[in-house]
Order: structure tokens, then sequence, then C-alpha cells
């Protein structure tokens, strides 16, 4: 797996990138990694990019991550977009879209542009710092 993400702090966004497969504990790593970056903000929007994800991991891995994140005071309470172009991962997107709404809106896209219309930012996608390679 490898991850990557970038805070725009002028813009107060966080652009978040996934590639390959991962577990629930490889994904709350990457989480809690990025959360150790002094930039981040938990009420920056987000988009989080999972088009080049294997989806191979299973609902008590999304049960995991959902539990984890409803409990930490950390958690972001903004608003994010989904991107991915798995429907097994859209499916697990709107199950956590729904079980997320107390915490932060998500809604889930297949494309960039849509993405980008929902959190009214118009630019080019970001680069993204490679932080984690599993």
């Amino acid at each position: 797996m490898t991850f990557g993400y970038t805070i725009n702090e002028q813009r107060k966004m966080i652009f978040m990138r996934f590639s390959g497969s991962f577990d629930a504990a490889h994904f709350l790593s990457c989480i809690e990694r990025m959360w150790a970056d002094p930039a981040y903000r938990q009420d920056y929007e987000g988009v989080a990019d999972i088009t080049d994800v294997e989806p191979t991991y299973t609902m008590a891995d999304l049960r995991n991550v959902i539990a984890f994140l409803r409990e930490n005071k950390r958690t972001n309470t903004a608003r994010w977009a989904l991107i991915t172009a798995s429907p097994l991962a859209a499916a697990c997107g709107y199950v956590y879209q729904k079980a997320m709404s107390s915490v932060h809106q998500l809604e889930v896209f297949s494309t960039w542009e849509a993405a980008s219309s929902f959190l009214q930012w118009e630019a080019p996608r970001p680069t993204f710092d490679e932080h984690l390679v599993v």
C-alpha cells in the first residue's frame, strides 16, 4: 500500500491518496501519521482518492475504522469527498457515510471533477508527498 497526503493551509484543504491493498491497521496508521503533521487541522475539508485501491478489506475492517474514528477526538469534522472507481469501495463509502454522519459529512464520487464541485474547489489535482509505503 502507498499513502500520500498534502495539506493546503491557504485553502484549508487536505488531500489524501491511497493505492494498493490495505487493511484497517494500515489505514489507521496512515491516518495517525497525518494527524501528527503540525499542519493538520480537523476543521479542514478534504478529498480522499482511493481510485487505485484494490478493495481487499472486510466489513470487520470497515467497522474497526469507523469505531476508531468515532471515538477519537482528532477525527476530522469537516466535509469530505471520497473518490473511487470500485463499486465495492463505493458501497463501503456509503456505509461509512451513514455511520459517521454525526461526526462529518462524506460524499462518494467517481471523478475529481464531481468531488471538486461538491467542495466548491476549483484547482488541478494536487501532487502528493508519499508518506508511507507498506
